[in-house]
């Protein structure tokens, strides 16, 4: 419940996922990634149905599990989103053709 909370979708937890939108269903399933355990999480788009406010909220739980320890492997389209992640490296025409690092 904790995180269903800290995600805004404490209210759908008894509610069937063809009943939701878009975003409530993205928010569950990143919920879902967050209490799996799994040291690995791997996220296409994280944020691409949500709105910019939830869209930061979920880069910062992300962001707390990575400091906790676990790997986050993001893949996304948007560069304000890219910004929170501590690597960045760039696909182009099917080549990965540079990497950066933010401090």
């Amino acid at each position: 419940m904790e995180v269903l909370k800290q995600l805004k979708i404490d209210h759908l937890k008894d509610k069937q996922v063809n009943k939701i939108s878009g975003g409530e269903a993205q928010r569950c399933a990143i919920a879902r990634a967050m209490i799996s355990g799994n040291e690995i999480i791997l996220c296409d788009e994280p944020t691409g149905a949500l709105d910019k406010k939830t869209g930061i909220t979920i880069m910062e739980c992300l962001k707390k599990l990575n400091e906790s320890g676990r790997t986050v492997v993001m893949v996304t389209h948007d560069e304000s989103i890219a910004k929170w992640a501590d690597r960045i490296y760039i696909m182009e025409d099917g080549t990965l053709t540079a990497k950066k690092t933010n401090g």
